[in-house]
């Protein structure tokens, strides 16, 4: 009975040792609170997006809408600027400006406008961070 009341000692000392050397590395090395930052969002971050519609409205304009998930833990920031159209190879000019930001979990749609691609142009979009997606009208 005495061993065991020894060894039972023994593994309470250890494990208030434990926790006291522990509490104090925690103090000294506290976890990050910061909130997440709302810069502009990198290739690895990217919202996933899923082109929802692409209007070619008379020899004017092109209209494409997008709809951006954040699936990740930071704010993302959707420029539209950032959204290109390109018709065989050659950009076009967009006729969208400002950006959206994008809270984790949330979901928004934005439309482009861009100039009218010549007749039977293959259309490429090009999304903010370098991704393709091929257009079809």
């Amino acid at each position: 009975m005495g061993l065991a009341r020894d060894a039972f000692r023994a593994l309470t000392l250890a494990a208030t040792a434990g926790l006291v050397v522990g509490g104090v590395a925690g103090v000294m090395n506290p976890p990050s609170t910061a909130p997440p930052s709302a810069g502009p969002s990198s290739a690895a971050g990217l919202a996933p997006v899923r082109v929802t519609s692409v209007d070619l409205l008379g020899a004017d304009r092109l209209e494409v809408t997008l709809r951006f998930t954040n699936t990740g833990r930071t704010v993302e920031r959707i420029d539209a600027a950032a959204v290109q159209v390109t018709a065989d190879g050659v950009p076009l000019r967009g006729r969208t400006a400002g950006a959206v930001d994008l809270r984790p979990g949330a979901t928004a749609d934005r439309t482009v406008a861009f100039d009218a691609p010549p007749a039977g142009a293959g259309l490429t979009l090009t999304l903010p961070g370098g991704g393709t997606l091929p257009l079809r009208l």
